[in-house]
């Protein structure tokens, strides 16, 4: 994903994320799991999935849906992100795909939770200072694939849907994953992954 391509996905989330409500709840984002290299296991037809557990370098803020946080606090690190060029500081990273992780919830998704934006990487071992190391255990999860124009609020409103629903959720941490194909804003294919009890 070069880095023009990027800056335009930058700007399309950051445009969907000014066009949400406070309505206390947040964003996120992902993609096919085959993509990433996952090694996974399809339980049913219902998309849940078994991911074996993988590193993340990137940066994170601790944030929040009350009072509309998030609605500030997520924009701004993507556009940190992009600004600082981070991408090309992430030592050990395997490819280009970006990750949204949602983890360290304090309770669910109406408490204070973390979000990390980086790169999938082979090792821990060198974190730069101001980033943010996790390690993504195995487990269950929920994926849902989405495509369509980002700036109709396609990612949120997938997610709008997920607060809604009985999903037994763990609240470890759930993921986005934006790659080559989510490049197009217009026509982007992205996927959601859920922790699942």
């Amino acid at each position: 994903m070069n880095t023009i391509l990027l800056q335009i996905l930058c700007i399309s989330l950051v445009l969907q994320w000014s066009n949400v409500q406070s309505d206390g709840t947040h964003f996120c984002g992902c993609h096919q799991a085959e993509i990433f290299d996952f090694k996974i296991r399809i339980i049913n037809t219902d998309m849940k999935i078994q991911i074996e557990s993988f590193h993340i370098i990137g940066l994170a803020v601790r944030t929040s849906n009350e009072g509309g946080r998030a609605e500030k606090d997520i924009p701004a690190l993507w556009s940190q992100f992009f600004g600082d060029g981070v991408l090309a500081k992430i030592p050990n990273r395997q490819d280009d795909t970006l990750y949204c992780i949602y983890t360290d919830y304090e309770k669910d998704h109406t408490r204070p939770y973390t979000t990390i934006l980086g790169c999938r990487v082979d090792k821990l071992e060198e974190i730069p200072e101001g980033m943010t190391g996790l390690t993504i255990e195995n487990g269950q999860y929920q994926q849902y694939p989405l495509k369509g124009n980002l700036n109709d609020g396609l990612v949120y409103n997938k997610w709008k849907e997920i607060w809604q629903s009985p999903l037994e959720r763990l609240f470890s941490a759930d993921f986005e994953v934006y790659d080559h194909r989510s490049t197009d804003p217009s026509n982007a294919e992205v996927d959601i992954f859920i922790s699942l009890r």
